[in-house]
């Protein structure tokens, strides 16, 4: 079925962007969420578009509109479908009703930077600064506001602020590696020597695995 394979490859690739950007824990929600909906289609004998999913979530927040789980899901479907205006307004409406959820700022944040083909600007930047004070450890919003560093041109701030994130991660996150690799690079840059930079990756083994409940996102 040409449908379920285009949905197939939209889920990949937003499980390679969310373990990229790590935010792997919300990455593993959504995917479990969409896996109970293409089931529940298949069992109908039919796959329901990205617009039908949009569309049903549409319905359950209008009958619910308190469902936080509801406009995050929704956020997400925006973003995975490159809505990000949307996917940026659905977090912006939720915020009104739940101002004190990490997740819905972090995801605004996110939802602006993509819309601005990668830049984090003044909103995103404050979406993100409110993340961390709800949230200290959001690691979407600790990335993100290393990149806003990083594009201020603040680069040795931006590679600390990387690698206090590389020494809180668990050695099985899957983004680690792509944390590494981005650091490496800029300490590179830098001209520094990222063996002696960067938290000997050992260390990670010591600490606790990543969560596999409700955490960090990127897109539905």
């Amino acid at each position: 079925n040409r449908d379920v394979a285009e949905w197939e490859r939209m889920v990949e690739q937003f499980e390679k962007t969310a373990t990229l950007l790590g935010r792997e824990q919300q990455a593993a929600d959504v995917l479990e969420a969409v896996e109970r909906d293409v089931a529940e289609a298949r069992r109908q004998q039919a796959l329901p578009s990205v617009e039908a999913l949009i569309a049903r979530l549409q319905e359950r927040l209008a009958s619910n509109p308190d469902d936080l789980e509801g406009w995050l899901r929704l956020g997400r479907a925006y973003a995975l479908t490159r809505q990000f205006e949307r996917s940026a307004d659905t977090y912006r409406q939720a915020i009104q009703r739940h101002e004190n959820v990490a997740e819905l700022h972090s995801g605004l944040g996110e939802a602006l930077v993509m819309a601005d083909a990668g830049t984090v600007g003044p909103e995103a930047r404050a979406a993100f600064e409110r993340a961390l004070e709800l949230d200290p450890a959001n690691p979407g919003a600790r990335f993100y506001s290393a990149l806003a560093m990083l594009q201020r041109g603040d680069r040795q701030a931006a590679l600390d602020a990387w690698i206090a994130l590389i020494a809180d991660t668990p050695a099985d996150a899957p983004w680690l590696a792509d944390l590494r690799s981005q650091a490496a690079a800029l300490a590179d840059d830098l001209g520094l020597d990222p063996e002696r930079v960067l938290p000997d990756a050992s260390a990670a083994a010591g600490r606790a695995p990543a969560p596999e409940a409700p955490g960090p996102t990127a897109q539905q």
